[in-house]
């Protein structure tokens, strides 16, 4: 069955709070003591990682089971706050260190392991960075091979790719996947996915300084060189970011389409679609974000359904089997990164995909967003 992993928030007052939805119940998570939890990434197993607030108010990563309930992973000395982020098949789990009310502030990349592997012990350590002092790991692939964001010597960050074992003609341990021709200090300039064939996608910047998805390949695929490689953005926009990468190579993300006006899009092998011309129904969903797809081309994200309100969705894999030409649909809304959207309402149908997300039974009025959806084996 497929199971989603995800997080909403009250726009009244930001209080998060992480959940599980699996064959159309959905189930709070909890919290390891404080008022807020965030639910980022989830396995074959059903095992939840991500971050929960302790009764001080400080976060911790955790990882969470059905059976087990949330457990906090702990801290490494001197980074009281830990935010997990990537969890494989294995349970290993990636994310960052950080230290949110002292100095120095700089996010450090960490992998915790259930079991002594890749000559590291049991426990959290962190992974280093490319020279400079901060970083974050964003997911770890069954192989674990990490991905995510670090800074160099010149403090710019750049989308890295962190190996056990020397592979892809790179060597073990960090290293530095290129840009597509620009460069930044923002934490957005990173890789965010990556497959078990080393495929990774993020968003970098161009030369132009726009940020663009970017796909990296250890060899030639997708009819695509080996390398960095610039998705483009769906037409009319500028701006585009990749968050999930599946076992086939199908990419998913955001792109603009005009100014402020952003939506999900799934890629492959050149080509960027626009999710919505994936829903054959007409429904008049608005899908914004695509944030995951599984190896079956199930996708999730968030978008705004026939009411206006937000909602995640599931498009399941026949919606997605025939990718059509890139299209847009009219008038799609005003979309900004920092709104605070409208309470979530149950899915409207007819709709190629299925709604999911809170519909009060969680006891607040919520704003959904899925970060991982798997497929339970």
């Amino acid at each position: 069955s497929i199971q989603i992993a995800a997080s909403d928030e009250d726009g009244t007052t930001n209080v998060e709070g992480g959940w599980l939805w699996d064959k159309d119940a959905e189930t709070s998570i909890g919290t390891l003591g404080g008022t807020s939890s965030s639910a980022h990434d989830i396995n074959s197993a059903g095992t939840i990682a991500g971050w929960s607030q302790i009764a001080d108010g400080s976060h911790r990563a955790f990882s969470w089971t059905s059976g087990g309930g949330m457990t906090d992973l702990g801290t490494i000395t001197g980074r009281p706050d830990t935010e997990a982020y990537g969890i494989n098949a294995s349970g290993q789990i990636v994310g960052s260190l950080l230290k949110f009310n002292a100095q120095p502030s700089e996010w450090v990349t960490m992998i915790y392991l259930p079991s002594a592997a890749y000559s590291l012990p049991a426990g959290m350590s962190t992974l280093g960075s490319l020279g400079g002092a901060g970083g974050i790991a964003y997911a770890i692939n069954d192989s674990g091979q990490v991905v995510g964001g670090a800074q160099n010597a010149s403090r710019d960050m750049r989308p890295f790719i962190w190996l056990p074992s020397a592979a892809y003609s790179l060597s073990a341990g960090m290293n530095d996947l290129g840009t597509l021709g620009g460069s930044s200090r923002l934490i957005t300039h990173r890789a965010h996915d990556i497959n078990n064939s080393g495929e990774v996608v993020g968003a970098s910047y161009t030369a132009g300084g726009n940020q663009h998805a970017f796909i990296w390949l250890p060899a030639a695929a997708h009819t695509l060189s080996a390398g960095i490689n610039d998705l483009g953005t769906l037409t009319g926009g500028s701006i585009s970011i990749a968050f999930g990468i599946n076992a086939g190579g199908r990419v998913v993300g955001t792109s603009d389409i005009t100014a402020g006006a952003f939506r999900a899009f799934v890629w492959e092998d050149g080509t960027m679609s626009d999710v919505a011309d994936l829903d054959h129904s007409s429904s008049g969903w608005t899908p914004l974000r695509a944030t995951g797809i599984t190896d079956n081309s199930e996708i999730v994200g968030w978008g705004t359904n026939p009411s206006s309100v937000t909602r995640a969705f599931l498009l399941p894999a026949a919606c997605s089997a025939t990718l059509p030409a890139m299209a847009q649909a009219p008038s799609p809304p005003t979309f900004d990164e920092g709104d605070q959207l409208s309470t979530p309402l149950p899915l409207a149908p007819p709709f190629c995909g299925v709604g999911v997300g809170e519909t009060g039974t969680l006891g607040m009025l919520l704003v959904v967003t899925v970060f991982f959806a798997n497929r339970r084996r």
